[in-house]
């Protein structure tokens, strides 16, 4: 920063350097500079003693990001009516009685990111509307707000302060109150006439009960306490607050809501999530119409009930319900009635079964995850006709067969079955759904990841059938591990069509014993010992599944002891005779399939 204070009537600014987002207007005329400054940002500058004489239409002042320790008052004396003062990201220690008196119609002022440890009383202009002290290292506010008359926005989160008992301004008119990040554990009493508050964020503190101090508290909309050690909520605690539509108590030790939600009327989201509630009814959100979130995972939940004697209201809105990480061993039909519920998630609980009732009334629900937990069937959802149904997602479960199970799923189009212990699918299980994205037609994706029937060769018997009614089988398994779609890997892996072997040359002894044989073909020694040049579709199954070559039984020749064979008869018996196919075709289709790989590879190797 340079100083041309030789000029008459200057301002001394000819040579400072703005930052580039600043609004500034500097008029010349013959005497010099004109005083219309409204606009002055300094940033990574020091401000040593200059002359700001002829700055006093400056509004706006922003001297953040600086080395500077102390607030710079010769500055702010000639700038008298300064609306906004940012002094953000410096390292201020302290803010003296008489740091700001220069400033008596300063709106906002911002002070975060500082080290501010100290507060004087009087320090802060009675004009202020909103005072940021965010991130610094205050323990006590010394009663330097209980003045401030105007303020409606007020910034103390991420500080050490342990109590706002005594600190808050007598006129209640704080609408915003961002105290998180603290050491509180009580709230303060005058809290309860502050009628006019909307936002409030309380959590990382110590709170252990909000003691009805809300009960009143018309305007609240949004309230986050969160992360603090509140046990216990009283039914009347928020008695009064129709406008509340967004609360987080998450990561609390509460055991019951003991119907303190109910009064919330236009309530969208509740977090409740990482406590200690071990029973929850839907009477609790009863009548709550424009719930659309609510969030119970990581509780101690056993049991869901109302679900009969008081039904949730026809009109409700909830769109998702997370109950993970909970102990639910049934859903008890408790979810009858969330008519316009889309997403359910219960994954990582103890459920053994489910229910047709389970599921009655949800004709919106597009997504389901019921992953680890201990199912043993999925039959009952047969039973069970959800139309919007896309995404299933049951893995990690002990389920064993799959036969009409997608019935009631006409629109399905992501199944993850994933970790369980199917052995056996029917050829019925898709025959009634058809995946459609946004009303188009598309294919059904069966993830089959780590199941028995990956290694069963009546796959090949059921993917020309998942094909024709537009399913894909993916997974991986011990041994099957292509990456690829699996029912397209199928026909290259088993070989079906050998031909059927009759010998003829046999005695008439022989044939009137003879039994079919079975001849399993083997792989050529040399390619079976040699697994690392194996095509990968071959070579992660060790031993590929072959259909047995079958020879079968001689037929008995049509003769009596009164026929005699003339040599011509026999020539015409050895003319008539099939050639014998050479035992070793199958190792050769083995031995060609091998080489057309190896060709293909060094071919793409060459490209």
């Amino acid at each position: 920063m340079k100083s041309t204070g030789e000029q008459k009537g200057s301002a001394g600014l000819e040579g400072i350097a703005l930052s580039t987002h600043k609004t500034a207007k500097i008029m010349r005329d013959k005497g010099g500079y004109n005083h219309y400054m409204h606009s002055l940002s300094l940033r990574h500058e020091s401000v040593p003693e200059l002359p700001f004489r002829g700055l006093s239409n400056v509004e706006y002042l922003s001297i953040g990001d600086n080395e500077l320790e102390e607030i710079p008052k010769h500055m702010l004396n000639h700038m008298p009516i300064v609306k906004t003062f940012d002094m953000g990201r410096c390292r201020i220690r302290s803010v003296l009685q008489d740091d700001l008196k220069g400033t008596q119609m300063v709106v906002n002022l911002f002070l975060p990111s500082n080290n501010i440890t100290r507060l004087d009383k009087g320090a802060f202009p009675t004009s202020l509307v909103t005072l940021h002290l965010g991130r610094n290292q205050i323990e006590h506010l010394n009663g330097t707000l209980r003045h401030l008359d105007k303020l409606e926005s007020l910034f103390i989160n991420m500080n050490r302060i342990s109590s706002l008992d005594n600190e808050l301004p007598e006129s209640n008119r704080l609408k915003l109150i961002m105290a998180q990040n603290n050491r509180l554990e009580l709230l303060p009493e005058s809290m309860r006439f502050m009628h006019k508050l909307e936002n409030l964020h309380v959590q990382h503190n110590l709170l252990r009960t909000f003691d009805g101090i809300f009960k009143h508290a018309r305007n609240l909309t949004e309230f986050h306490a969160f992360n603090n050690e509140i046990e216990y909520l009283r039914q009347d605690d928020f008695l009064e607050c129709q406008m509340l539509e967004d609360i987080d108590f998450s990561v609390n030790h509460i055991k019951s809501l003991n119907g303190s939600l109910l009064p919330m009327s236009r309530l969208r989201r509740a977090n409740i999530s990482y406590n200690e509630i071990e029973e929850f009814s839907m009477n609790e959100i009863r009548g709550l119409v424009t719930l659309h979130y609510l969030i119970l995972n990581n509780n101690k939940i056993k049991h869901l009930t109302g679900h009969q004697e008081n039904n949730i209201d026809q009109n409700s809105y909830l769109i998702e319900l997370v109950l993970d990480n909970n102990e639910l061993k049934s859903l008890d039909g408790a979810l009858m009635g969330l008519n316009s519920l889309k997403h359910l998630s219960v994954a990582f609980n103890q459920l053994e079964r489910i229910l047709p009732e389970d599921f009655i009334g949800l004709a919106k629900l597009e997504t389901i995850d019921l992953s680890h937990n201990q199912l043993l069937t999925l039959k009952e959802m047969e039973r069970t006709f959800l139309p919007n149904l896309s995404i299933l997602n049951a893995a990690h479960n002990n389920i064993t067969r799959l036969e009409k199970d997608f019935h009631g799923l006409p629109v399905l189009c992501n199944a993850n079955l994933t970790s369980n212990q199917i052995s056996s699918i029917s050829s019925d299980l898709v025959s009634q759904t058809r995946c459609k994205n946004h009303n188009v037609p598309n294919k059904l994706a069966l993830y089959l990841d780590d199941n028995p029937i990956l290694c069963d060769n009546r796959l090949n018997e059921l993917c020309p059938i998942m094909l024709k009614q537009e399913t894909e089988i993916h997974g991986k398994s011990q041994c099957f591990e292509s990456d690829q779609e699996v029912c397209t890997v199928l026909p290259m892996l088993f070989v079906n069509n050998y031909p059927l072997l009759i010998p003829t040359q046999l005695s008439q002894q022989v044939l009137a014993n003879a039994k079919p044989v079975v001849i399993v073909p083997l792989l050529n020694p040399t390619i079976n010992n040699a697994d690392d040049v194996l095509p990968p579709l071959i070579a992660p199954l060790g031993n590929p599944i072959i259909k047995p070559l079958i020879i079968a039984a001689p037929l008995p020749t049509l003769t009596t002891t009164s026929t005699t064979t003339t040599p011509q008869h026999h020539q015409q018996q050895q003319q008539q005779r099939l050639p014998l196919p050479p035992l070793r075709q199958s190792n050769r289709m083995l031995k060609l399939m091998w080489k057309l790989w190896k060709r293909q590879r060094n071919s793409s190797q060459l490209l």
